[in-house]
């Protein structure tokens, strides 16, 4: 780049630099609005009081909507019902009887090794 070029593209960033200094407000008025935003909103007190009426408002509604709609009955009792699904017969095993019980050797049963 030659020399003319170079000062036209500095004076090109100088002009674009004050343009954007003139459109954004400053540091200074951007800190002072804020702060006064601040103060409008009022101390944090105000803003936690305000959340734990809420919160209050909500529990006090909970106990009489409860207490207004009484104890609920419950419709199945499920301790009387039995589910049987479509496929409980796979289940079932043939001779399950004998693995439920535990045989027994009486004395006819038993073999006397001892005399051939």
């Amino acid at each position: 780049m030659n020399e003319s070029g170079e000062r036209e593209l500095r004076e090109r960033f100088e002009r674009m630099r004050r343009e954007d200094l003139a459109g954004g407000p400053s540091l200074r008025a951007t800190l002072a609005g804020a702060q006064r935003r601040h103060a409008r909103r009022g101390p944090p007190v105000r803003r936690v009081a305000a959340g734990a009426i809420a919160v209050a408002t909500v529990v006090v509604a909970a106990v009489i909507l409860d207490f207004w709609l009484g104890p609920r009955d419950p419709r199945i009792d499920l301790a009387a019902t039995r589910w049987r699904g479509p496929t409980d017969f796979l289940l079932r095993l043939p001779g399950a009887d004998y693995l439920r019980t535990v045989p027994r050797l009486d004395a006819s049963a038993v073999t006397d090794w001892r005399n051939p």
